[in-house]
């Protein structure tokens, strides 16, 4: 991520480096609803500098690589949420 960035959308900018999640999480940008809105657009909205927001990014990207979700077929994408995901819940909703 650089400033070539400013023009990707959120949510591919999550699904590429899913690290950065929380990050936008933490400056009010969504990835879910409006992932398909670049990171300049949504820093344009809400008041935020998109360079300055680009190079944050960029230094915080983690190792972790593409989300390990993001190639799978609709399939298997199904089976690694009900595996992950409603396992968990399935363990903690009944505390």
């Amino acid at each position: 991520m650089n400033n070539s960035g400013i023009e990707t959308a959120l949510g591919a900018i999550v699904t590429t480096h899913l690290s950065l999640a929380r990050e936008l999480e933490r400056r009010k940008l969504d990835y879910c609803c409006g992932g398909a809105i670049t990171l300049g657009q949504a820093c344009r909205d809400t008041g935020l500098d998109g360079s300055v927001v680009a190079a944050e990014l960029t230094a915080s990207i983690g190792d972790g690589g593409p989300a390990e979700w993001s190639h799978l077929e609709i399939g298997d994408l199904a089976e690694h949420l009900v595996e992950t995901h409603h396992r968990y819940l399935w363990g903690e909703l009944p505390r």
